[in-house]
C-alpha cells in the first residue's frame, strides 16, 4: 500500500506545481486558489497515511 500512497504523494506535488504555474498566468482566479487548497489537503492526508505506525510494545511481567 506504501507504494499506491508514495504514486498519490507525487501526483498530487506535480499536480499542486502545475496549478501554482497556472496561477501565475491567471492570479486573480478562485477557482485555481481553490484546487490548490483542495490539492494541499489531499497531499497532507496522503503523508499522514504513508507515514509507519509506531510499533505496539508489550509489556511482560514475569513473576
Amino acid at each position: 500500500m506504501e507504494k499506491e500512497i508514495d504514486f498519490l504523494i507525487d501526483y498530487f506535488v506535480d499536480y499542486i506545481s502545475e496549478l501554482q504555474k497556472e496561477l501565475e498566468l491567471d492570479p486573480d482566479s478562485e477557482f485555481i486558489k481553490g484546487q490548490i487548497k483542495g490539492m494541499n489537503q489531499a497531499l497532507r492526508i496522503a503523508r499522514i497515511y504513508n507515514k509507519p505506525e509506531p510499533p505496539h510494545y508489550v509489556d511482560v511481567i514475569i513473576e
